[in-house]
């Protein structure tokens, strides 16, 4: 288990990445704008979870930001990846009936001809690719004390309750709740 599964696998069930989701109207703008919003509060979320994981962790704090930062370079590299499809293969994009479906595509369903094709129609694409890569190749200290004291942090499950609240009002705007 990597040090990244306890965040990880919460971000995959805020995004539904591992369920067939609720089909919805056909893709379309509507769907795409409703998946980059999603990120978007994905994004400003993990600022409020870094900080909250680090309370009273302060020696773990650089292994913690990397995990956070991780996850904030995957959920951007999404944005990228859909903005990439948007300009180079809108069918594929429009084929996407649901929110779990897009989400799907840019992250999972993102092939590696996909990705070095991004690298090069996307400027910034390549340079977060690496620091992706550089990130994940560190060696981290455990970071299970910090994420397992999240669980008994009142705070933490007000954030926690806040995005799936707003990961919900955003599937019922775009017709998947």
């Amino acid at each position: 288990m990597s040090f990244l599964d306890p965040i990880g696998r919460l971000c995959r069930a805020l995004l539904r990445l591992d369920s067939p989701g609720t089909p919805g109207p056909p893709g379309g703008l509507e769907l795409q704008e409703a998946h980059l919003e999603q990120l978007t509060v994905m994004l400003q979320w993990f600022d409020d979870a870094e900080r909250c994981a680090l309370k009273g962790w302060p020696d773990l704090k650089a292994d913690v930001h990397r995990t956070f930062e991780l996850q904030r370079l995957f959920a951007r590299r999404s944005i990228l990846r859909l903005n990439y499809l948007r300009k180079c293969d809108p069918a594929r994009l429009g084929a996407a009936k649901s929110l779990s479906e897009l989400s799907h595509l840019t992250y999972d369903g993102f092939t590696e001809e996909d990705d070095r094709a991004a690298a090069r129609e996307v400027v910034s694409y390549g340079a977060l690719r690496t620091e992706i890569t550089r990130l994940s190749t560190m060696m981290p200290a455990p970071i299970d004390g910090p994420l397992e004291a999240l669980q008994s942090d009142p705070e933490w499950h007000r954030l926690r309750d806040e995005i799936w609240r707003n990961l919900n009002a955003i599937e019922l705007r775009a017709g998947q709740g």
